[in-house]
């Protein structure tokens, strides 16, 4: 899957996720201006895991500050079909 394929669907699962709009969403974006609160934030990551079927360890979840990091993760770490 290549970046805007992950992009685009990373930005349908924060906006389901977190009730937000697209247009609010670039790479830029940080987790913390989309939501301050940490529980909304923990269940977007664990929404993240199951539309890519991938697990996100804690402690890089919480270093993962932009959509742009999240998107490069989740490049990185993609499985094969």
């Amino acid at each position: 899957m290549n970046s805007d394929m992950i992009r685009d669907r990373l930005v349908a699962v924060l906006v389901e996720t977190l009730a937000i709009d697209a247009g609010e969403i670039s790479d830029a974006t940080l987790l913390s201006d989309i939501s301050d609160d940490s529980l909304e934030i923990t269940e977007a990551v664990m929404e993240i895991e199951a539309a890519f079927k991938v697990e996100i360890p804690d402690d890089v979840a919480e270093n993962l500050g932009t959509v742009g990091e999240i998107i490069a993760y989740l490049a990185a770490h993609e499985k094969e079909p």
